[in-house]
């Protein structure tokens, strides 16, 4: 016998996340569904994208732990060197530059928490530290896309751009089968 139709059949992970119900006609939970990207998230900080709110200072507690927290603004003015240690993309084994108005949307810099990054090598300069890979791994310690980096403005590829642009490229009713609302 089935659950009763409308039973919580998936708890809400997170605040981007949406309970699913069951139907009360089959005996597995209905897909993963997710709030609309672009939905304002932690306390204003973020926007849902893809059924998760990144900002940087989540992201910060992910690389260095719970007491971590966002290294100060002047930290990102080393993503407009074009090093290992600042940068924007990387293309063809060159780091490319951020310009001034993307600075916040390239390598992530955090302050407390653990001293040693969860993934890749420390990086480490007056109070600003990240992470950098070693050995051609995927770099973790770049800020991910959908983080807010302005007022309506989201990172997206390296770049600091119009929200708009990027949840219109993911635009749900296109890309995910109806399972945002």
């Amino acid at each position: 016998q089935f659950k009763k139709s409308g039973s919580v059949c998936r708890a809400v992970k997170d605040e981007c996340d949406l309970a699913e119900m069951c139907t009360g006609h089959s005996p597995s939970c209905p897909e993963d569904r997710f709030r609309v990207n672009g939905h304002p998230c932690s306390f204003g900080e973020g926007y849902c994208y893809m059924g998760t709110c990144p900002t940087r200072d989540s992201q910060c507690k992910d690389v260095f732990g719970p007491e971590a927290t966002v290294a100060e603004a002047s930290c990102y003015n080393v993503n407009e060197r074009g090093k290992y240690f600042g940068y924007c993309r990387k293309e063809h084994g060159t780091y490319l530059p951020c310009k001034r108005k993307d600075k916040m949307c390239g390598k992530l810099f955090c302050s407390g928490g653990r001293e040693m990054p969860r993934d890749g090598s420390l990086l480490f300069f007056r109070t600003c530290k990240g992470s950098f890979p070693r050995n051609g791994e995927d770099d973790l310690g770049m800020i991910l896309d959908g983080t807010k980096c302005g007022n309506g403005m989201v990172c997206s590829r390296g770049e600091c751009v119009q929200a708009e642009e990027v949840f219109r490229s993911t635009n749900c009713s296109a890309k995910c089968s109806g399972h945002a609302v």
